[in-house]
């Protein structure tokens, strides 16, 4: 691979740097860890238990391993070369907290990066599950569930006459580059609601996940478990 022209965005060698630290500390239980057919969260929480590291930390070198797998796959490299190629880039310019510790041990477990990048690896098939999750028009960011007390006055606005509770409902979710906020009025009915409705869909997804255990010829997970 040519690497003359191939640049990689600045954030990207933040993400890169978890990567080299938790494949530093226990590189082939990371690769074992990335064979087990499980959701992202649950891989990031098992990398931070092996290597010691902080959940961030271990979030940052998955998520930095999946883009790296994205980018592969979108140039069509070879693995090998790719790895090659990014080393090189290491090598002929400093990037902020990288220190020549850190390129050594990127440069010494560079077959180990290159085999989890290659084609029909458990990256790739964790990288497609979670392209295929978010693969939506909206995505939810965070959401919070306010709860106030408004007065209500009587007539001539010389006596409060009683007082409301309410609650509103705050979505933040993504469409595109875009982030976009709704806000919806809840009454007590709707909040309860609201509850129940979470409640099923969490049983329902426990009653799939008990019908899928079994000898069937496939993995199945919760997305964000």
């Amino acid at each position: 691979m040519d690497n003359e022209g191939f640049e990689l965005p600045k954030e990207a060698f933040v993400d890169m740097l978890s990567l080299s630290k938790a494949i530093a500390v226990a590189g082939d239980e990371v690769a074992k860890i990335l064979d087990r057919a499980e959701s992202f969260s649950k891989i990031a929480e098992a990398i931070a238990e092996v290597t010691k590291l902080s959940k961030n930390v271990s979030r940052g070198a998955l998520q930095g391993l999946l883009n790296l797998y994205r980018i592969r796959d979108s140039l069509n490299v070879d693995a090998a070369d790719f790895i090659q190629t990014i080393t090189e880039i290491l090598r002929s310019k400093p990037y902020p907290g990288w220190s020549e510790k850190d390129i050594s041990i990127w440069t010494d477990r560079d077959a180990l990066l290159a085999g989890l990048l290659m084609d029909g690896s458990p990256v790739g098939l964790l990288e497609k599950s979670t392209r295929l999750t978010y693969r939506f028009g909206n995505i939810f960011q965070s959401f919070e569930l306010y709860t106030d007390i408004r007065p209500v006055f009587d007539e001539p606005a010389e006596n409060v006459a009683r007082m409301l509770i309410v609650h509103k409902l705050l979505l933040i979710y993504r469409d595109g580059a875009h982030v976009n906020r709704l806000e919806v009025s809840l009454d007590c009915e709707d909040l309860e609601e609201l509850c129940n409705q979470c409640d099923r869909a969490k049983r329902k997804a426990a009653v799939l996940m008990d019908a899928m255990r079994g000898e069937l010829p496939w993995a199945t997970v919760q997305t964000g478990y």
